[in-house]
């Protein structure tokens, strides 16, 4: 793959994927489609902002830390083998900034912010992915629906999900002619990203690769940013590893057991899933063998497009982030039997190649090609888009416990757990706060 082959360079690609500056028109219909992206979030679960909830370690781990330590003590520590810098800073802003019985509006609100930004970067021309105004609206309703489960919904949590997909929208997208007000954004950006679980840490190779074929002092300059998270989370990370008791306790093995198990997971939940809808793809194609054809046909569907058209226009850049994200993704899930919220980055990865493809000038196998691509991306959107808000009944109900209402009974008894989501039957979570901010037990109570 050449320099050329990265970036669009002929007078068809500029036109395609220009990246000229602005106009005032362009600039407001960027900010309406932000807001209305911020609509469709909001509308999603309304009442997660009349009465917001922690969600399971948000609020077990991060905000009780917060609320027994020194800001700067919670501010430094790790959970699970590696550092969220967002979950700690929502943690100590939602223990210190607000009354108690308010504090869950404040990880929602930030959250929120977390989910919008992606949206930011896609309908904002000068740095965008694709600034044409269709291939954005697609690619932000796919950002939107795409295997969005209630897991990684309005949870500070899952910002390392959406953080994740920030870092590969940064990777195709930055230029050196956006000025500085856009270069240091995107490396404060990739920063947090690098420093919120470690997702986005696995775009480093490409990052060292970009750098390598564009010779470009930005791309040197991000890369160093990535390397500096990663050995960050590397350092939170091996302590834990070595320890085999917290390994036991957390009940965490990474890595799957069988290579022929994990290459069936992985078409089941990252090709399958992102075209078919998980709770309706054994309904469509009832068999095991049935659907794991399809999904290598949709693999292959993606490698032939791309080998066709010379991977140029960073085509191998999405393939290779899709392969890499997504195997990583797996292997490090909870025994490497993967789920949703590991699906949902590689997945926005793979029908953002889709998109992509859709709209060369000169696409593989010319209409064909094109009706192939169209034909996934349909599939897709209109799968989950009927699924928007009924994904989220098995996470959430508004027969969850009430935090006020918590609160309320808790300061009648302060040894009383206060009740969080989620409300599985399996997991009660749950967190013990003393009477006055000084020290704090939390941890799920399991029946």
């Amino acid at each position: 793959m050449t320099t050329r082959q990265m970036a669009p360079r002929t007078a068809e690609e500029i036109a395609a994927f220009g990246y000229g500056p602005s106009s005032t028109r362009q600039r407001w219909t960027g900010i309406l489609l932000v807001l209305a992206a911020g609509l469709l979030i909001i509308g999603r679960a309304p009442f997660l902002f009349t009465e917001p909830r922690f969600w399971a370690e948000e609020g077990t781990i991060y905000f009780a830390r917060a609320y027994s330590q020194p800001w700067y003590e919670a501010l430094v520590q790790t959970y699970a083998g590696y550092y969220s810098l967002v979950s700690n800073v929502a943690g100590i802003m939602a223990a210190r900034c607000v009354p108690l019985e308010r504090a869950p509006l404040v990880t929602t609100l930030i959250a929120l912010l977390t989910q919008l930004l992606p949206h930011v970067l896609i309908f904002f021309p000068m740095r965008c992915v694709l600034p044409r105004l269709l291939p954005r609206v697609l690619l932000s309703a796919v950002v939107l629906f795409v295997t969005l489960t209630g897991e990684v919904f309005l949870c500070t949590t899952a910002a390392q999900w959406h953080l994740a997909v920030i870092t590969f929208l940064i990777l195709l997208s930055f230029q050196e002619q956006g000025g500085p007000l856009w270069r240091w954004a995107y490396r404060l950006l990739l920063l947090v990203a690098g420093l919120t679980g470690v997702i986005s840490c696995f775009f480093l190779p490409l990052f060292f690769l970009k750098a390598l074929l564009t010779r470009r002092r930005e791309a040197v300059v991000l890369s160093a940013i990535l390397l500096c998270a990663t050995l960050a989370q590397a350092t939170a990370a091996l302590p834990f590893l070595r320890h085999q008791e917290g390994l036991a306790k957390t009940e965490i093995r990474p890595g799957p057991a069988d290579a022929r198990a994990f290459a069936r997971t992985f078409v089941e939940q990252l090709a399958v899933w992102p075209v078919l809808v998980d709770s309706r793809a054994a309904e469509v194609i009832p068999s095991h063998a049935g659907r794991t054809a399809f999904g290598v046909a949709v693999l292959g569907l993606a490698v032939a497009l791309a080998a066709w058209s010379r991977f140029r226009s960073q085509q191998g850049f999405i393939l290779a982030g899709y392969f890499l994200v997504g195997g990583a993704s797996l292997f490090f899930s909870l025994g490497g039997s993967g789920g949703l919220r590991y699906a949902y980055v590689p997945s926005v990865i793979l029908m953002a190649f889709f998109v992509w493809h859709l709209f060369l000038p000169k696409p593989a196998l010319g209409w064909l090609g094109r009706l192939c691509c169209a034909a996934v991306i349909a599939a897709s959107l209109a799968g989950w888009g009927s699924q928007y808000r009924g994904a989220l009944a098995l996470c959430m109900t508004r027969c969850c416990p009430s935090w006020r209402h918590e609160v309320a009974l808790w300061r009648q008894s302060p040894d009383r757990p206060l009740l969080i989501w989620p409300p599985w039957d399996e997991m009660k979570w749950s967190v013990r706060l003393p009477a006055a901010p000084v020290a704090a037990i939390a941890e799920p109570n399991r029946p």
